[in-house]
């Protein structure tokens, strides 16, 4: 039987708003445990906005954020 990795964080079709501008539109991703990830993007790309979410800090429109499982 093989063990199954865990994700530390999970993210699955998440969106957010502003107003009318889409921060964030259908984002999908998993982090496994010891992984290294970075997040490149322009100006207004949406990567602020997601640590945001990560931490709790920000509430999103849609989708579902795990952490930790």
């Amino acid at each position: 039987m093989q063990d199954q990795i865990v994700p530390v964080f999970e993210v699955e079709a998440l969106s957010h708003r502003f107003g009318k501008n889409r921060a964030l539109d259908g984002l999908t991703f998993a982090i496994a445990p010891g992984r290294i990830m970075g997040l490149l993007g322009r100006n207004g790309a949406g990567k602020t906005t997601l640590f945001r979410i990560l931490t709790g800090e920000l509430d999103y429109d849609e989708g579902i954020v795990t952490v930790g499982k």
